[in-house]
């Protein structure tokens, strides 16, 4: 192995990682799996994209990634130590280390899962009403307005926003489209350094409250707010398409 160039051990350090073969797993046994079950029969465009994700491809894509972090210097530095004893042994007994680090945490896991049960009912009440009134108009401009009101049950079913938008696209100093880990669209939005600090207020003030995003006069999501949100950034997820994603990133693009 000595002598090989830095583009050699990258792709060395990457196999060796395990980015390669979750990244494989991932675009091919979720990403383009899944796709399989709602494209049309005659949509190919599943197929050229299996083709063209080759090992060779993933594995240039990886690299590009990895050169624009580590220097050359670092590449060697890491190479060296993944291919010592100890590095070896550190690649191979990552799984077992996850196992011990939950082995010493399993009280406080077990504690957690308790809350969390015994707040399911109020939380699956506080969010039955997100997906309610998708489908209704509002009469309000573009922007982020909190629930004032919220009531359904057998006889009622009511929501009420704020009458004026805690935000409007003009409290926005970015927004761009992305995607998560799993590969999912999300729009990541950064605010104002005032409104973050008013972002940071509002949040702070109304733990357990909805928040609803209007866009072309209908609600695209609406969140619960369940703590403060201190750095004025926002990310917003959803089964969206290209085109939503698009429509959504330019209204709110001021």
């Amino acid at each position: 192995m000595f002598g090989q160039t830095k583009e050699q051990k990258t792709e060395s350090l990457i196999k060796e990682l395990g980015y390669f073969g979750s990244m494989k797993s991932a675009l091919f046994d979720y990403h383009l799996k899944n796709l399989k079950n709602f494209v049309d029969k005659n949509d190919n465009r599943i197929e050229v994209l299996e083709n063209k994700l080759s090992d060779n491809e993933i594995i240039k894509r990886l690299s590009n990634a990895y050169s624009k972090i580590f220097s050359q210097k670092e590449i060697e530095e890491l190479y060296k130590f993944f291919n010592s004893e100890t590095g070896k042994k550190y690649s191979k007994s990552q799984n077992d280390v996850e196992n011990k680090i939950k082995d010493n945490f399993i009280d406080i896991f077990e504690e957690i899962n308790q809350i969390q049960e015994e707040n399911q009912e109020k939380q699956n009440n506080q969010g039955s009403y997100l997906t309610k009134f998708f489908d209704t108009k509002f009469d309000k401009p573009d922007g982020f307005y909190l629930v004032t009101e919220n009531r359904i049950n057998k006889e009622e079913r009511k929501l009420e926003l704020e009458e004026k938008p805690s935000f409007t696209p003009n409290d926005i100093e970015e927004i761009k489209s992305s995607y998560d880990d799993l590969g999912n669209l999300i729009i990541d939005i950064k605010f104002k350094v005032t409104s973050a600090k008013k972002l940071k207020e509002i949040t702070a003030k109304n733990i357990n409250k909805g928040m609803a995003i209007i866009v072309d006069k209908k609600i695209i999501k609406m969140p619960v707010i369940s703590s403060e949100i201190p750095d004025g950034k926002l990310q917003i997820s959803g089964m969206f398409t290209v085109e939503e994603i698009k429509n959504i990133v330019n209204k709110l693009k001021k």
